[in-house]
């Protein structure tokens, strides 16, 4: 009988990490975004006896983030949370080089768990229904701004228009081909007259937009934000937590069949090259 080789999740060795160092900032990196539980099977389902994993930018099942330790090239980071006692919570997040596998350590005493990614929460089948029909509507009649409104109305307007793989381009990271179960648009809030950032819920920065029109009828977004302080910082007694340009990204849609999809995410920390 052939041999059947079992590959499991692969992590970075640990060994080569080297020391951790305390950061500016108290932002959970983005690729642990999301929701994680012990098996895909238990996604979106809260008990009293288990409890998923909801990473967010700076809180963690709504529990504040009060620390943030990271390494100079891993991902690994060490989040301490602010969970009422002296000195916090800790836990170390290492996450595999698929992105798809979350390797959580509460601590010497305690085996690490392995936490699995969720897909995206699906929205109720209604808002599904309206969202839908609203995109419809503006792609029959190759209404732009009509789409552009229905699809940052909502999160279900949002999925409706992904395309089945998004490329996504985090810095100089190299691009990947990221699945749209698991995709999150970036905190972008959107409106005729407004539209910002959120870095937390307390925390918001202003944006620009441009539309750029494309070949075959697609269109990106170039968004930027708006100078908030002198340099580019977000608070005034963290002088090193962003470049001096701000944090920019670009959309892209591309018209398919009938209608525009997103194929395409970029955000970066300094200038377009």
């Amino acid at each position: 009988m052939p041999l059947l080789l079992v590959v499991g999740p692969v992590f970075d060795d640990p060994a080569t990490r080297g020391m951790p160092f305390p950061t500016d900032y108290h932002f959970i990196p983005e690729i642990y975004h999301g929701e994680w539980s012990d098996k895909r099977s238990n996604c979106g389902r809260q008990t009293t006896k288990r409890a998923n994993l909801v990473i967010e930018r700076t809180q963690i099942n709504r529990m504040p983030v009060s620390a943030v330790w990271a390494y100079s090239d891993y991902p690994a980071v060490i989040v301490t949370l602010n969970d009422g006692s002296e000195r916090g919570k800790p836990l170390h997040f290492d996450i595999s080089h698929n992105e798809m596998t979350l390797k959580m350590d509460n601590g010497p005493a305690k085996k690490a768990d392995l936490l699995v990614r969720c897909p995206t929460g699906s929205p109720l089948p209604e808002a599904s229904t309206a969202a839908n029909n609203r995109i419809a509507e503006a792609c029959m009649r190759r209404d732009r701004d009509g789409f552009l409104d229905s699809f940052f109305s909502s999160s279900p307007a949002q999925r409706a228009v992904l395309a089945k793989k998004i490329t996504i381009v985090r810095g100089d990271a190299p691009e990947r081909r990221w699945p749209r179960r698991f995709y999150q648009l970036p905190p972008i809030k959107f409106a005729p007259h407004i539209s910002y950032y959120e870095y937390s819920p307390e925390q918001v920065v202003a944006l620009k937009f441009e539309t750029v029109d494309l070949a075959d009828e697609g269109f990106r977004i170039d968004w930027g934000e708006e100078p908030h302080l002198p340099d580019g910082r977000i608070y005034e007694y963290e002088p090193e937590i962003r470049h001096p340009v701000g944090i920019r990204g670009r959309l892209t849609f591309k018209w398919v069949g009938r209608c525009w999809q997103l194929v395409s995410d970029e955000v970066r920390w300094s200038d377009w090259q």
